[in-house]
């Protein structure tokens, strides 16, 4: 069985103004044509999201888009 993966996918890290320098539009396009193909394909797909600690309490950075 094959099983996708989508790690970190997270406005703070890939999204439009991440602060990695990533060109999020093509990465997120690559991103959504495989979870396209797995869906389609049937395969699961299962999404980790980082969850920060901070002094002044959690923050759960959203999922980009």
């Amino acid at each position: 069985m094959k099983v996708l993966f989508v790690i970190d996918i997270q406005e703070e890290y890939v999204g439009k103004d991440n602060c990695y320098g990533y060109d999020s539009e093509d990465l997120l396009t690559k991103v959504n044509e495989r979870i396209d193909y797995a869906q389609s394909a049937k395969e699961p797909v299962i999404y980790v999201k980082n969850r920060n600690q901070l002094k002044s309490g959690g923050f759960i950075p959203e999922f980009a888009k």
